[in-house]
């Protein structure tokens, strides 16, 4: 296949971090993405291929995860005014998340050790544009510490935060940023020389392992809280009718007789069959020692879907109900360990 007159049109890197422990993210990857826009295709059948003379670069090398020049593991750097936070502990970075935008993700393992990361998204997830304070640097390394390359977002937000529990995994929490520019640089990192750099691997006991739900307000006369559930998730959608951001979240549970206070709950409080006030939903994060680490805030909630699936769990077919709540509003509620 040739392809004719192209030009690079976009780059895109993924990469994850490695951890010790027993964890989705113990084995280090990272992939790079080249997008190139072409005037013109063709095919040819057989064997003819381009002849050694034309190609100009390096032949293939071949992948070993044992190469200490491949790029393994990433720091995240955060400049506010003349203080600057470094990390190693983020999990996922995607570059160009979103097409449209200038925009990056973060994955963490959600953990009471990160506190400055949420105050910072807290706080600057509620301004509708740029407060232009927040600068987001991400360096690319191999694993002798060499800086690959360094990505460079200026004026930066939180535009989107997701808290994610799937089955047998961590609970991680992705934030989205949307920034007024970036640009790349190799080679160099944004912290000269490691200046002020402190590591903060986390580790197993400050990572949150558990959850449970609160429900408040509507027609309920006290706080409800449930625990034992299996999973869940975050979203967002815009509404086709009002045209407004709806704030969503799901929950999956084990039918089992253990859960029929909350079916009970549900059918009175929350059924389509009663008259629904909207209720408040926390979601606490809670470590192995039950200590917490912050709580995201659904706002005026209401059942949106009840949804009962036949799923594989634990390797058995089980009936797992899920659970749809769609909010208004989505806040995060920050516990100061220290």
């Amino acid at each position: 296949m040739f392809l004719k007159k192209c030009k690079f049109i976009d780059y895109q890197i993924f990469i994850q971090n490695a951890f010790s422990f027993d964890t989705e993210f113990k084995l280090p990857k990272a992939e790079d993405k080249l997008i190139l826009g072409c005037n013109g295709m063709s095919f040819k059948a057989g064997s003819e291929t381009i002849g050694k003379s034309e190609i100009k670069m390096k032949a293939p090398f071949e992948v070993k995860r044992q190469q200490s020049n491949l790029a393994t593991n990433f720091d995240v750097h955060f400049q506010h005014s003349n203080t600057i936070k470094s990390s190693e502990s983020f999990t996922r970075f995607f570059s160009n998340y979103d097409d449209t935008k200038t925009t990056f993700a973060l994955e963490s393992m959600t953990s009471n050790e990160k506190s400055w990361y949420y105050n910072a998204i807290g706080f600057y997830s509620k301004y509708d544009t740029f407060p232009g304070k927040i600068n987001v640097s991400v360096d690319i390394k191999s694993d002798d510490g060499t800086v690959i390359q360094t990505w460079n977002y200026v004026k930066c937000k939180p535009s989107e935060i997701e808290v994610i529990l799937e089955e047998d995994k961590d609970i991680v929490d992705r934030v989205i940023f949307e920034c007024a520019g970036t640009n790349i640089t190799s080679g160099e990192s944004f912290v000269k020389r490691r200046v002020g750099y402190t590591s903060d691997l986390l580790t197993e006991d400050e990572i949150a392992k558990t959850f449970r739900l609160h429900f408040s307000g509507g027609n309920l006369n006290k706080k409800i809280t449930y625990e034992n559930l299996l999973r869940f998730s975050t979203f967002e959608y815009v509404s086709a009718n009002s045209g407004t951001t709806v704030f969503g979240f799901w929950i999956d549970a084990l039918s089992s007789e253990k859960m029929l206070p909350m079916y009970k709950d549900l059918e009175y409080y929350f059924s389509s069959s009663a008259a629904q006030a909207p209720i408040d939903l926390e979601v606490e994060l809670l470590t192995e020692g039950r200590g917490s680490t912050f709580t995201p805030i659904f706002k005026h909630c209401k059942i949106i879907l009840v949804d009962p699936q036949m799923e594989i769990v634990n390797g058995e077919r089980r009936l797992v109900d899920r659970i749809a709540f769609g909010c208004t509003d989505f806040i995060i509620k920050y516990h100061d360990s220290r």
